[in-house]
C-alpha cells in the first residue's frame, strides 16, 4: 500500500489573512490544497490520501472533501514536523502495511503527475527521493552581524521542494528517533538523513511554487490563468 500525505494545516500568518488557512484560498475556483489531492489521486499510485488539516476550520475541509474517496483526515500539529508525525502515526494505526509514503506541502498546487511517478520509481528502503531545482542566484553565507563569510558554489546546491517520498517504516522510525529539542527540522528529508539514510534529488521545474505570501497567490493565479485561459 502507498499513501500520500497533503499537509494543509498551516495558518494565514505570512499571507496576512485575518481568518482562515492559505490552503483554503481559491485558485481557479478550487481551494489550493485540493489541487494537490487531485494530482495524487490521478496518478493511480496511491491507495489513500491523508489530508492534515487545521482544526479551527474543520467544517470547511470536511465540506470540500465530502465527495472524495480514499481520504483520511488528520489534525495538524503546532509545527510542520508535528503535522507530518501526526499523519505517519495515524497511517501506522490505520494502514500498518504501508510501503511508500509521499509527503507534500498543500500550499504547492502545481505538482506534476509525471514528477511523482518518476520519484516513486527511485524510492528504496534506505533511499528517499525529493524534488529540487538548480539555483539561479548567487548564495552568500553570513555571520550574526550579516557579514559575508563564504560564497558557496551554486553547482553544489539545489533548492528543495515537495513532495518527498520515502519508505514508510524507515521514515516513521527516523521521526521517532529525532531530537527536536536540539534541532528544528525544515523538511522530512532532513529527518530521514539524520537517521543515516540517503536522499536522492530529482530535478524538477520552477512551476512547483509554494504559496506563502500575498504576492505568491497573485503569481499562482496568473500562472493558473496561463494554463487554462
Amino acid at each position: 500500500m502507498n499513501i500520500s500525505v497533503v499537509l494543509a494545516g498551516g495558518n494565514g500568518k505570512r499571507m496576512k489573512l485575518e481568518r482562515g488557512s492559505k490552503q483554503l484560498l481559491k485558485l481557479n475556483g478550487k481551494p489550493v490544497f485540493l489541487h494537490s489531492v487531485d494530482v495524487f489521486q490521478e496518478t493511480g499510485i496511491f491507495d489513500k490520501t491523508v489530508v492534515v488539516y487545521n482544526p479551527d476550520y474543520s467544517d470547511e475541509y470536511i465540506k470540500y472533501l465530502k465527495d472524495y474517496k480514499d481520504i483520511l483526515m488528520v489534525e495538524a500539529g503546532h509545527e510542520r514536523w508535528r503535522s507530518s508525525l501526526n499523519a505517519l502515526e495515524e497511517i501506522e494505526r490505520s494502514f500498518p502495511l504501508t510501503n511508500i509514503v509521499a509527503i507534500h506541502d498543500g500550499a504547492r498546487p502545481f505538482i506534476r503527475k509525471e514528477l511523482i511517478e518518476n520519484m516513486v520509481k527511485d524510492v528504496k528502503k534506505d533511499l528517499g527521493v525529493i524534488p529540487g531545482v538548480y539555483l539561479k542566484d548567487t548564495i552568500k553565507k553570513i555571520n550574526k552581524d550579516n557579514i559575508v563569510v563564504d560564497t558557496p558554489k551554486r553547482s553544489k546546491h539545489v533548492k528543495v521542494m515537495t513532495p518527498q517520498v520515502f519508505d514508510f517504516k524507515n521514515l516513521l522510525e527516523a521521526y521517532r528517533s529525532f531530537d527536536h529539542s536540539i534541532n528544528m527540522p525544515t523538511d522530512d528529508a532532513m529527518i530521514f538523513e539524520s537517521y543515516g539514510k540517503k536522499v536522492k534529488v530529482v530535478i524538477a521545474d520552477e512551476s512547483n511554487i509554494k504559496i506563502t505570501t500575498p504576492e505568491d497567490i497573485i503569481i499562482a493565479r496568473k500562472f493558473m490563468s496561463s494554463l487554462f485561459g
